[in-house]
């Protein structure tokens, strides 16, 4: 793994107790930056689940997990990583159009000079639909 932690011990969610549950939504960023901009966004250290994040996010089970990759327009591996995600039956957040110049969401705030993004962007813009009828276009 590319993000620092203690060595051997078990990654867990960050900003996991910034989570309002009264928000139906937690948007999981694979690091901690970009999950700093949005509302119950939470950085995973990754695409997958570390024991304590399976226990950890197991008190938020009716809250609609989001997963928010850097920009699929511009980076293969956020293609990749997409892909891997919908096959796995997760709603992936897509990238519009209108927002291809753009990494990652940190990216995105520092052009635009916004410390927070709203949650309804990545809501709308979100699918766990078959990743060819969406990439294929991109």
């Amino acid at each position: 793994r590319k993000y620092i932690s203690k060595f051997g011990a078990d990654v867990s969610v960050f900003n996991i107790d910034k989570i309002d549950v009264d928000f139906p939504y937690i948007f999981q960023f694979e690091g901690p930056i970009d999950s700093m901009f949005v509302k119950n966004g939470v950085g995973m250290a990754g695409l997958s689940y570390s024991e304590t994040q399976k226990a950890q996010l197991s008190r938020f089970l009716s809250h609609k997990k989001i997963w928010v990759v850097d920009n699929q327009r511009i980076d293969e591996a956020a293609k990749k990583k997409t892909n891997e995600l919908i096959q796995r039956k997760e709603t992936v957040f897509i990238w519009p159009k209108e927002y291809s110049k753009y990494k990652d969401l940190n990216d995105l705030c520092v052009a635009m000079k916004k410390d927070e993004f709203d949650p309804q962007f990545f809501i709308d813009n979100s699918t766990n639909n078959q990743i060819s009828q969406i990439i294929g276009s991109l």
